[in-house]
This record gives C-alpha cells, structure tokens and sequence, in this order.
C-alpha cells in the first residue's frame, strides 16, 4: 500500500471462516448457466446451432474466465490478446464464456453478468466477437456454471481436439474462480473434477489439454483429479502475473499449425510464459505435466511416503525435517517443491546411510517426476528449485493447522479428493506433524496483544525480541515508552524460515519523542517484535489493536507524524499509517488530502474494510485525491500513508458532482477481495514489500 503499489496477484488463500465474514454485500444467484436472467440483462440471448454445419475444427479452446472481481480490467484484455490473434475462416475455434462484476472496468459498455463470444478475428481494444449467449449472472464459482458451459461447447461445435483454460484467482488445493458477486463461492477441487468428468461422460468426449491461468494450480493433488480427463495439464507453481498468459502468441502459434498436438501446444504455453515474463520478473513460473503417466508414478510415490514414515517411526524425523526447511516453499509456506524435497532428502547423509530403501525410493522417485514433469520454465530466483509441481506440506502454525487436519481428514474444502485416499502423502504427514515436526517457531518470548513487557533495560546495540501471534485482520499499534537512554523497534513477519520487515520506528529520543511507535494493518500471522538499543536504554514495550478513526462526510481531519524516510537528517523515521473509516450512501464523492509538499508526502488509500484496495493517489503534489462513484452504501477504510519528511495533513470526504463522463471505476458494491495471502501479501497495507503486479485474498 505503499509507493509502487500495484493490484492483486491471482490468488486467493482464505480459510473458509474468513470467506464467510467477507461476504459480497450483494449475492445474485444463479441456477442455471442458459437460463436468461432479465434482471441483470435484457439482451437477447442468441442460440447459435453450429453442429449441423458439419463444421469440424482442428481445435476447440473452451475460454472459462472468472471476472467478476478485481481480475475484471485483466480479463477484457486477454479476450482482445485472443481477437488480435484469431484468423478469419480458420480450423480453430475458441469460445469465451466471461462474468463481469459492477466496479473494476468500464470498457464495452460496462454490462455486467456472464457472456458467451465466439472470438472473431479484431484488432481493436473492444470485444467486438460474436456474441453466441448472454447469460445474466452466473456463479463461476459453481461447478454446474463450469459444466452447463462445457455443455454448450460440446453440443455446438464439433473437433479433433480439445483444450479448456480456467482463469481467475487460484490457491492450489484450496480451489479457484473466486465469484465476488456470488457470496464469493468458488470452485474447490473436486467440484472442478466433478462439472469436467460429467460434461465429457456425457458428451463422449476426449479432453487433450487443460490449463489454469490462475496462481499456485500446479500440484500433484490438482494434477491428479484430472488424470482422466485430459493428457496435458499446463499450471504454475508461483503465482501468476494479472497478464496471464501470452494469449495472442499461443493463438498465432496454433492459427499456424493447428494440426500441433496437445504436447506441443502446452510447449507454445509454457515457451511463450517464458519469453513474456523472465526479462521482467525473476521469480515466475509454469510448467507441463503429462496426465497419463500418474497411474504408474502413484506407486513410487507411495513407496518413498512410506519409507519417510519409517524413519519418523525410528525417532530420527529431525533428518526430514531438515531436508523440509531446506526446500524451496510456495504459496506463504503452504506448499513445497516436491523434486527439491527429494533432492533434499537425498542430500542428507545420516538418511543414506542408514536408510538404503529410502535412498532408492527416492532415486526412483525423481526418475519418474522427471517423465511426469514434460516442460518446466522457472525465473532466476528459485536457483534451479523449482522444478514444474508442489505438493501440500505446509509449516505448522496458527494459521495452516485447520487446514493440515483437513487435508488429512478429506474434510471441508479438501472433501471427496482422490489424492488423499489413493497415495500415502496423507498418512505421511500425519506422522509428520503428529510428531510436532514442521511447527513454525522463533524460540522467542511471546507477546500476548494488550499485555506490556514491563520496564526492560537494555545495553548499547543490543537486541530484545518478542514474537507475537496476530489472528484477526486489522490495524495495529506498536508503543515503546522509551525511559532513558535511545532504542527503536522493528518489527518482522516470521513466514517459517525468513523474517520480512514490515515496520519501524527509528526516532531519536527524546529529541524527536521520548515514544517509539509504529501503526500498520496485518493479517493473521507470526510476527516478531524487536527492540534495538541505539544506546544502553530502558523501555516498556506494548502492541495493541486500534480502530480506525470514525469520520463523517465534510468532517476536517488533521494529524502529523513521522514518515517512511523521515526527514533529510534521518529524523522521524518511522512507519506511522493514520487510518479512518467512513460509510458513505450512494453519490459520487471527492477523498481529498493537502499537505506541504515542501516538506512532507503523505500518500492517500482508499481501502474496503478487508483492508484490500479500492484506489489510491500517490503524487508528490500538495494533494491528493481520489473520486469515486458510490452506488450503494458501503464503509470503506481510509489510509494515509508518510512516505517522506516531516509535516502535518488534512483529510476531508465531500460529495460532489461527477463529471460529464465519469470513469472512475470502482463503486462500492463490492467488497472485492479480502486477504491475499500469499507472496505478495505479507500485511495487506505493507505492499511496499510487492515486487510486480500478480494476479489473490
């Protein structure tokens, strides 16, 4: 939420109780897919019969995109990427079915619910294919949404060969295209299995290849639901840019051979993902998994869990747990790098010595992951880690301990997959953490919120840390009372193996304050205070929930504080975030933020009450401003964020008038997305942390 400050990645990790309390304030059902909801859309719907024509493409893509939340802008241009690349009267065919949500973009007229577009060739930056349905609202977050679509595609459209591209947020196990409009539902797992293997047992058809342009999809569990409904299944293990993938290369590949196979047009996918992105970023990838080969992997995947559960059964599981925190992580520590781990296991001497099946296991293992994995790109930044698919194994702490008993249980968002009851890795596990191996710990004292640590002294450039659960989004005050002498204090989120700045608080004492404090919003996690001693010091340090400020419209609000570079002299240096909330009734309003830009720049965002964005101004003006178009009630939370020297604000919300044409797009109907947990998110306001724009929380 700082400077450079980009959008969401294309994630979305939230516990099911966290899914709940952010509940879209409007939900708008809907039941069937090709039912014509005429409360959401009046146009008629088109019903196109193509089949009789005899017409058989050499390919048939089936485009199911989830835009209906803040993917929206991102999911209109990747339909352009399609149409600039499609050829008139050529033997591919590709069918779009979009949902769109009220707020996020204004482009083609702003209509909203869910279309069918056969992509015509266009060069323009309008959706100008042809329109087969218009479908009002539909939950993309539906299984029966995903399989009605499916449907529509087999019955119209006849090919030698199939490819379906889902396309939203994804979380790996935890599922993918995340409805907004409809109570944020989304499509776990199984119910993705269940709406592909019903549309093609019915159809008696043959899928060759499936993708997910969604973040994290690419995992053994994912990879296995779908080992008999397609032979190809192309995904990352990362997260994946809002860009997506390089759609108008991957088109133009296939409109000049579209007689490639499914192993060739996954290799066009994964070579173009490379080409696109690693000048840019260096910590991207995606990668090809051959389906077909996953019935005689199982049996060397079981031999090496249960070989790995003998050695915890020996009591020298502290081996394994080695090789597990040397292993490249993904997702927030939630899934592993399932070849980096067996390396690891590999690398550890007192594991081959004395475990020879397990030695072999393992050599096998790999043998056979490298028959599995069929193309691999990785940026730079996984050293060679990242080899094309994870696996769940996450660090055991606060957050993630629901989610392992879970997993191991088949329950809640992992109910009815087949990885759990076909493999070993379950009851690995299980023997794992039971054992308490892979529990996140900082060996420091802990913290409880509210409770002071008393006067503490402390000597010269020495350091006091406290480590301190945090189990519920909001914003939170850092306060150390400095006594005597000068200390500052910074404060770290601990992800199982590295601590991330998030905060400090650098001043002088007493001569800026004789109180250290830092005030930001996180998210549920483990964070690890420190105090640092400048000089010898005394202290009494406490960290506390606050509220935002509560605000009317026309209400003056004037504050000051120390800023993220403090001033020339290195004064006032301090992570200090002053936030207000607001509700406003429908009207267009004007966020209005004046300082001296002489002397301070304070940044201004305009966030829902999931503390995720709405806009944001950051000039280095004496103000800042953010309009927006309200069209039904809604509380939003205001921060504003020093970014540089030392000065005092005011903030005012005024309604106003909008202009002739307003274009500021978002409007408040939404609650959008909450918590993103993933690499980009480790607090939702410290994004200063953020490195490149991703499609998440």
């Amino acid at each position: 939420m700082f400077k450079n400050l980009f959008f969401s990645q294309k994630n979305k990790k939230i516990k099911f109780t966290l899914i709940l309390s952010l509940i879209a304030i409007l939900s708008l059902n809907s039941t069937n897919l090709l039912q014509n909801n005429t409360a959401v859309s009046t146009e008629t719907q088109i019903l196109p019969v193509l089949k009789p024509n005899a017409v058989v493409f050499d390919w048939l893509i089936m485009m199911y995109i989830d835009g209906d939340n803040n993917l929206e802008e991102f999911a209109i241009d990747d339909i352009y990427e399609m149409e600039a690349a499609k050829i008139t009267g050529s033997s591919i065919a590709i069918i779009v079915m979009v949902d769109r949500i009220p707020g996020y973009d204004v482009s083609n007229g702003d209509w909203t619910g869910a279309r069918i577009y056969n992509i015509t060739a266009d060069g323009s930056t309008a959706i100008n294919s042809e329109l087969l349905q218009d479908n009002g609202e539909a939950n993309m977050g539906d299984g029966a949404t995903l399989e009605s679509f499916m449907d529509y595609c087999f019955t119209n459209f006849d090919a030698n060969n199939y490819w379906l591209n889902l396309w939203d947020h994804g979380g790996g196990t935890d599922g993918l295209c995340w409805d907004d409009t409809d109570s944020s539902d989304f499509l776990t797992i199984d119910e993705m299995q269940t709406a592909i293997e019903n549309s093609v047992t019915t159809h008696s058809v043959d899928i060759d290849l499936i993708t997910h342009d969604a973040c994290f999809m690419n995992m053994l569990e994912v990879a296995y639901e779908l080992k008999d409904l397609a032979d190809y299944f192309v995904a990352s293990e990362e997260s994946i840019p809002v860009d997506g993938f390089d759609y108008e290369t991957i088109v133009s590949a296939l409109e000049a051979d579209s007689t490639m196979n499914a192993s060739t047009l996954a290799g066009v996918i994964v070579d173009s993902y490379d080409s696109f992105y690693d000048s840019v970023y260096s910590n991207t990838a995606l990668s090809t998994i051959n389906l077909t080969l996953f019935d005689s992997f199982i049996p060397y995947l079981n031999y090496f869990a249960t070989n790995l559960t003998a050695v915890l059964n020996d009591g020298i599981g502290e081996c394994i747990e080695e090789a597990y925190f040397n292993t490249q992580m993904f997702y927030d520590v939630f899934v592993m790098d399932f070849m980096h781990f067996i390396e690891e296991v590999l690398s550890n001497n007192t594991l081959m010595t004395n475990y020879p099946n397990l030695n072999q296991s393992a050599i096998n293992l790999i043998t056979q992951l490298n028959s599995l994995i069929v193309d691999n790109y990785q940026g730079s930044a996984y050293s060679g880690n990242a080899n094309g698919v994870t696996i769940f194994m996450p660090i055991s702490n606060t957050l993630y301990d629901s989610y392992i008993d879970d997993y191991i249980a088949i329950v809640d968002i992992f109910t009815d997959m087949d990885w759990q009851t076909d493999t070993q890795w379950d009851n690995f596990l299980a023997n794992f953490y039971i054992r308490g191996f892979g529990d996140e710990s900082t060996g420091y004292d802990e913290l409880e919120l509210g409770v002071s640590t008393g006067t503490q002294g402390l000597a010269s450039d020495e350091s006091h840390y406290y480590e301190v659960t945090i189990t519920q989004t909001g914003v939170y005050e850092v306060t150390a009372e400095i006594y005597s002498g000068d200390a500052d204090v910074f404060l770290y989120y601990f992800n199982g193996f590295d601590y991330d700045t998030v905060g400090f608080s650098q001043l002088y004492n007493p001569d800026d304050a004789s109180t250290e404090k830092l005030r930001i919003d996180l998210i549920p996690g483990l964070f690890v205070i420190e105090v640092w001693g400048f000089e010898a010091s005394t202290y009494d340090l406490i960290i506390e929930q606050v509220n935002p400020i509560l605000i009317a419209v026309e209400q003056i609000k004037t504050s000051s504080g120390g800023t993220q570079e403090g001033s020339a002299d290195y004064h006032n240096v301090q992570t200090l975030n002053h936030y207000y909330t607001i509700t406003l009734s429908p009207g267009y309003y004007e966020f209005t933020l004046t300082y001296d830009s002489a002397v301070v720049d304070f940044d201004l965002y305009v966030l829902y009450e999931s503390y995720a964005e709405v806009d944001h101004s950051v000039l280095t003006a004496d103000i800042d401003e953010v309009e927006l178009n309200v069209i039904a009630e809604v509380t939003y939370i205001i921060c504003v964020y020093g970014y540089w020297g030392v000065g005092s604000f005011n903030f005012v919300v005024n309604q106003a008038t909008p202009p002739p044409s307003t274009t500021t797009t978002p409007t408040g109907l939404f609650n959008g997305f909450a918590y993103i947990v993933a690499i980009l998110g480790i607090v939702a306001i410290a994004s200063i942390y953020r490195i490149f724009v991703k499609k998440k929380a």
